[in-house]
C-alpha cells in the first residue's frame, strides 16, 4: 500500500474519513429509521454525545486531581507469607 501512497497521507485520509463521513452516515441512517420521529432522533443523540463528553471530561478530572487512585491489594505469595 505504501508504494502507490506515503504513510502520512494514507493516515490522514483514514482520519478525515472517520472525523467527517462516519458521523454523517450515522446521522443519515438515524434519520432514515427515524422518520416521522426527527426530534427524538435528535435528542437520543444528543444525549448519549453528552453523556460521552461528560465521561470523559469526569475521567479526565479523577485522573489529574488525584481522585481516582484505587488500591488493589497485592495477592503475591511473597506478601501474603514473607512479611
Amino acid at each position: 500500500m505504501y508504494a502507490l501512497v506515503n504513510a502520512v497521507t494514507f493516515w490522514r485520509a483514514i482520519d478525515e474519513l472517520g472525523r467527517y463521513v462516519k458521523p454523517l452516515l450515522v446521522g443519515w441512517a438515524i434519520a432514515r429509521a427515524a422518520r416521522g420521529r426527527e426530534m427524538m432522533a435528535v435528542l437520543t443523540v444528543a444525549i448519549t454525545a453528552t453523556a460521552w463528553i461528560f465521561a470523559i471530561y469526569a475521567s479526565w478530572l479523577l485522573a489529574n486531581l488525584g481522585g481516582g487512585r484505587i488500591n488493589i491489594p497485592d495477592f503475591a505469595m511473597t506478601s501474603m507469607f514473607c512479611q
